[in-house]
């Protein structure tokens, strides 16, 4: 008797009718500009996709930094970023179905950048700063 060492059960664990979350994609890129000397928030839009749910979903997000804006509990949401420099985040979304869990997690970087002046910029206070534009004209703010 020949034996070429086949194996007869299951090649995988994995289960194609598992519940689960086949992916989370950022549909909307969080980017900001900001002036010299203050911050700017972005916002990211995050949505999980899932398949072969038994019954109700929820769905529970947590960040690494940054804050959830909107959509806890649902399977979008905005995360939110208050910077002067880019943030990379990672988003986890934890799905539930009636009879199982399932998580899955994304790292993102939103894009914090600072806006290009006519001029030039000087900070001369934590409150007073003053521009002086390429054609000669200069403006002192103070707040």
């Amino acid at each position: 008797m020949l034996n070429f060492g086949l194996s007869l059960g299951k090649a995988s664990s994995f289960d194609p009718d598992a519940y689960r979350i086949t992916k989370i994609e950022e549909t909307i890129n969080g980017s900001c500009t900001f002036t010299s000397g203050n911050t700017c928030t972005a916002k990211s839009t995050l949505v999980a996709s899932t398949v072969n749910a038994a019954g109700a979903e929820t769905f529970t997000w947590t960040l690494s930094t940054g804050e959830i804006s909107s959509g806890q509990g649902t399977n979008t949401i905005v995360a939110s970023t208050t910077a002067d420099v880019d943030v990379s985040l990672i988003a986890t979304c934890e799905a539930t179905d009636t009879i199982s869990t399932y998580e899955k997690s994304k790292s993102i970087t939103q894009q914090h950048t600072p806006k290009q002046s006519e001029g030039n910029f000087f900070l001369l206070s934590d409150s007073i700063s003053f521009l002086l534009l390429s054609d000669g004209v200069s403006k002192l703010k103070i707040t």
